[in-house]
Formats: structure tokens, sequence, C-alpha cells
């Protein structure tokens, strides 16, 4: 089997973008390749699982950085 995926011409061997291309296709078929279903859907997903959603925003990252002070 070849692991190459073509997607608008360009070729990739990286075989994590190959997973993340072929899972984002699962997506946007699975919600007819309606670009609001799939936003919906991912908002739904980010209130599901909020306890695995890494928050970069300023405070939050100052707020880490100051937790680990006390490790």
């Amino acid at each position: 089997m070849n692991n190459t995926t073509t997607t608008t011409n360009l070729k990739c061997t990286d075989p994590v973008l190959t997973e993340v291309w072929r899972i984002k296709e699962e997506i946007a078929a699975e919600h007819n390749y309606d670009v609001r279903k799939i936003a919906t859907a991912a908002i739904e997903s980010q209130k599901k699982y909020s306890d695995r959603i890494v928050d970069l925003s300023k405070n939050n990252v100052q707020s880490i950085a100051d937790n680990l002070d006390d490790v």
C-alpha cells in the first residue's frame, strides 16, 4: 500500500500529516462538507472535551508558569 496522500497536487509522505488529512476528510464527509455543520460539531466537541483543550491565552500561560515555580 502506498502511504502517499495527494492533496491539491501536493504529495505528502509524512505519516502524521497523512493521518491529519485523512481525519479532516472523514469529518468533512460526515458533515456533508457543510462548513457550518463542521464548525458546530467542532464547538460541541470542544464543550464535551473541555478538559482536554489546551488554553494558551496570555493569562493562562502566566498562571501555568507561576505554578511551575512551586514544583
